[in-house]
């Protein structure tokens, strides 16, 4: 033990390191309980990750085992997003008085029809998630998603809106069905922050901030900014809508995912690995 620690003596130390050591799995059940079991979650990060160069793939391998945990992990996170929005939706739908946060030139701005096909995206983004990241990493994806739902409830209740466009389906022409079933779906009365800013920022960074090809970091980043333009060129939101539902999700993403260490859920592992190697060899 004392071996380990003149090697390691900051903790600092990478999975290549653990795997020298790799005997004392039989020999030493301090280090079985604690440093080998991250040992195995490491290797089950590895194998899903599929790096055959420096980037990890987009799709991650999971077992039949891991995609249920996730699935019920992001079942759970979009109906705690989702009640809180309905919920105060309906509640704001029987108000008398309603702020109007926008500008009148906002008014002008044109709709662009096929920019629904970008607002409507956002609806699949669960299910890139399910399988880009790994069941730890929905762990924390959960928190941020559900308590930013609780949030932006919040505000609905405290600062009512309604939106300044007119919703006229004789303006529709090659995307009536879509708009008619949004309009239904959607009370135009929840607007600052939009959460659907919110949620296509949250589902999209943690890949993002992914060890995944630049491309792919390029595209990804595109289709959340067309989610964001989306939003006013369908003339469901305004232009405040979008900045505060940006500050609502990076608020929560950086409070309860990156800065809770999910990202780059390998080195995390391993760093701890070697925290715990030293802190037991002393």
């Amino acid at each position: 033990m004392g071996i380990l620690a003149c090697m390691f003596p900051h903790g600092d130390c990478k999975f290549s390191d653990l795997e020298t050591f790799s005997y004392k799995r039989t020999g030493h059940n301090r280090l079985n309980s604690k440093i080998f079991h991250q040992w195995d979650i490491i290797e089950h990060e590895r194998q899903a990750m599929n790096k055959p160069g420096p980037y990890r793939s987009l799709i991650l391998k999971h077992t039949r085992d891991d995609l249920i945990k996730s699935c019920k992990i992001l079942l759970l996170g979009v109906l705690g997003f989702t009640s809180p929005y309905i919920f105060s939706n309906y509640i704001n739908s029987f108000r008398q008085t309603h702020w109007s946060l926008y500008l009148p030139s906002e008014l002008d701005i044109p709709r662009v029809e096929w920019m629904v096909i970008f607002y409507v995206s956002a609806y699949i983004l669960p299910l890139l998630t399910l399988f880009a990241l790994s069941p730890r990493q929905h762990k924390g994806l959960i928190k941020a998603i559900f308590l930013s739902g609780l949030f932006g409830a919040c505000i609905f209740l405290l600062l009512p809106t309604k939106l300044g466009y007119a919703r006229d389906l004789d303006q529709i022409i090659y995307f009536k069905p879509v708009y008619e079933l949004l309009w239904q779906i959607d009370l135009p009365y929840n607007l600052m922050p939009s959460m659907h800013v919110t949620m296509a920022h949250l589902m999209l960074m943690p890949i993002i901030y992914e060890k995944i090809n630049p491309v792919w970091k390029f595209a990804l980043s595109l289709w959340l900014l067309g989610i964001y333009l989306s939003i006013v060129l369908v003339h469901q939101h305004h232009m405040i809508d979008i900045v505060s539902g940006h500050i609502l999700a990076e608020y929560c993403f950086r409070r309860f995912y990156k800065n809770q260490g999910y990202i780059g859920i390998e080195d995390q592992v391993e760093i701890e690995a070697a925290k715990n190697i030293s802190d037991l060899a002393a």
